[in-house]
């Protein structure tokens, strides 16, 4: 049974102010809408870590970088994010997103931890096969030219684990929509979430397969790098949020859901690329020892650095790459900012996508293995 509360619009100043958007719908005891999340939350929470123990989702037995505190913090983030993206306090909805925040930082970790491009291509596929036919039909993917798989030996039960996971999530949406949708816009909703997962894992296959060979060059000693500009990286990179993919489900809670995704793009665009900017600026020393592209390497590049060094933060090169890339990002919030001012001040889909921005910065700056929620 779904709670119903007031709609709380969002206040859009000249410059977007993420903190005031965290402080009013983040979970608490001093507003009814709070209380409201608060008591959601504590729903979630014990269904979402249900849900992962039941698909086997334990992230801290196969990855070397997630320990067990860590992974419990996501799932505790992913309830957390759940019940802050939804407009109207509703359960179903709520855990569904949970489920979906979760499910992608499983898939992420699983593909960017793959040692080489046979093996990533391996994974991708079998995460991808609960919608292979379909895909194939509608021509999104080639699985045999946009994904070419070298056979190898390894164990991929925990793939399957998270393709199943995945079925389980797309029948929980498609049943949310055959409740509230005719055909024809249920068949939009479904396409769209099935459209936006691709290119999500599309995108993700492409970073690693490119930080692997920007680890051979570095290895190799090599002079060469790849040649990619930070606006083509965050053109990219935006896509590997999945900032577009978790805001797919509310979408089919709009009255429009066709025109209202449509109205919604470029925000989208300018709020992925918010939410890249601020994981590479919280990350970039742990992912570059990890030998992968991020905006801080790019930027070092392009000042005439290595990108290949070893740094700290108080190293004058990352200062200042760091600072161009603060003032990128502000750059992108007035250009977010702008886009909303476009859009309605109220409505499902517009609220997940200024949640979405303001809690992503919220959580990084706090630190991107920071196990509590926000503020």
């Amino acid at each position: 049974m779904a709670m119903k509360n007031k709609v709380v619009t969002i206040n859009i100043s000249e410059i977007f102010d993420w903190r005031a958007v965290v402080q009013q719908h983040k979970p608490g005891q001093h507003s009814e809408l709070q209380r409201q999340r608060l008591s959601m939350y504590q729903r979630v929470l014990p269904e979402l870590e249900k849900w992962s123990t039941i698909f086997d989702l334990n992230i801290a037995e196969w990855s070397p970088i997630y320990g067990y505190d860590l992974a419990k913090g996501r799932v505790k983030s992913c309830a957390y994010y759940g019940i802050c993206g939804v407009e109207s306090i509703d359960y179903d909805l709520s855990l569904l997103l949970a489920k979906l925040c979760f499910w992608l930082y499983a898939m992420d970790i699983r593909l960017d931890e793959s040692p080489s491009i046979s093996y990533l291509d391996a994974r991708a596929m079998e995460i991808m096969s609960p919608f292979k036919e379909q895909l194939i039909e509608q021509g999104i993917l080639n699985f045999t030219s946009d994904l070419l798989a070298v056979p190898n030996k390894e164990d991929n039960s925990i793939d399957r684990r998270i393709a199943q996971a995945l079925s389980e999530i797309y029948l929980s949406f498609k049943q949310l929509c055959h409740t509230r949708l005719s055909s024809s816009v249920q068949e939009f909703c479904l396409s769209n979430f099935v459209k936006e997962f691709t290119a999500v894992v599309k995108a993700m296959h492409w970073e690693r397969k490119h930080s692997l060979l920007f680890q051979q060059f570095d290895r190799l000693g090599s002079g060469q790098d790849l040649q990619i500009t930070l606006e083509e990286y965050l053109e990219l990179a935006r896509i590997t949020t999945c900032y577009r993919f978790v805001a797919s489900p509310v979408v089919a809670f709009e009255t429009t859901p066709s025109s209202t995704w449509i109205q919604c793009e470029e925000a989208m665009r300018y709020g992925g690329r918010i939410v890249r900017l601020a994981n590479d600026l919280a990350t970039a020393l742990r992912e570059m020892e990890e030998g992968k592209i991020n905006a801080v390497s790019i930027v070092l590049r392009d000042l005439g650095f290595n990108p290949f060094a070893t740094y700290s933060l108080e190293s004058p090169e990352i200062r200042e790459a760091l600072r161009l890339l603060k003032e990128q990002m502000e750059v992108e919030l007035i250009q977010f900012n702008q886009q909303l001012k476009a859009l309605p001040l109220s409505g499902p889909l517009v609220h997940n996508v200024v949640i979405n921005v303001a809690f992503a910065i919220a959580m990084y700056e706090k630190g991107d293995f920071e196990a509590e929620v926000p503020y």
